[in-house]
């Protein structure tokens, strides 16, 4: 398949309908969604110094290369930019990577399935995302997005009545509740374990992690437990 004449015919078509979509979306009469023509990672990539004057130059968002397209388009365009990639570079290549990654991030991030999957489209993007591996940089950047502030649920004050359903399914009424792992279950997760090591990094972070639980645990303990008086 000519993926980049499926791309770029995708790309045109929206073009020649911008105004009536961004007509659409504006009154909210359908869905659409903003796509970078060049992919702002390859840009980035391509030229690293536009990751700190982003907002200065402003090249990435220029009106040539933003395009709203449906999700269904969305998608598509994604899926032609991965497999054209693979097919120039590789499957190892950055650009590749990328590419795959931001389908993965798609499918993630979109919890209402706006997008829709086939089992061999699912089996290519992992595949493509196990071979090459995420890097260093990436892991602390999604490590960033979700910790603290920028974490969804932070500051979030959940409602009492909310709590008391939240305890209900905790302790005996939980499903799990004084159930038993069979013999035959037992075995196969320590076959799964069997051989398996954490590194010396993973070995400091979890000791430190169980000395401040048990840390936090004992000045609990203190605080709640009230001396009786003398008689």
């Amino acid at each position: 398949m000519d993926y980049l004449s499926v791309y770029k015919s995708i790309i045109r078509k929206s073009k020649s309908e911008q105004k009536l979509r961004l007509f659409n979306k504006k009154n909210k009469l359908e869905y659409y969604e903003d796509h970078h023509v060049i992919p702002k990672s390859i840009m980035l990539l391509r030229k690293p110094w536009l990751e700190n004057n982003r907002k200065k130059s402003n090249l990435m968002n220029q009106p040539w290369n933003r395009v709203l397209l449906t999700t269904r388009e969305h998608f598509l365009v994604h899926r032609c930019l991965a497999k054209l990639c693979e097919k120039l570079y590789g499957p190892t290549h950055q650009y590749t990577y990328k590419m795959f990654y931001v389908i993965e991030q798609m499918l993630n991030t979109n919890t209402d399935s706006k997008y829709k999957v086939t089992s061999t489209t699912y089996g290519c993007l992992k595949r493509i995302i196990s071979i090459r591996g995420r890097s260093e940089e990436t892991k602390k950047k999604h490590s960033a997005s979700i910790s603290g502030k920028n974490h969804w649920s932070f500051g979030i004050q959940r409602p009492e009545s909310t709590r008391k359903k939240m305890r209900i399914y905790h302790g005996k009424n939980s499903k799990i509740f004084g159930t038993k792992q069979t013999i035959e279950h037992s075995k196969k997760i320590g076959k799964a374990l069997t051989g398996k090591t954490h590194t010396e990094e993973h070995r400091r972070n979890n000791s430190i992690a169980q000395k401040e639980f048990h840390k936090k645990k004992k000045l609990q303990t203190q605080h709640t437990i009230t001396p009786h008086p003398i008689i």
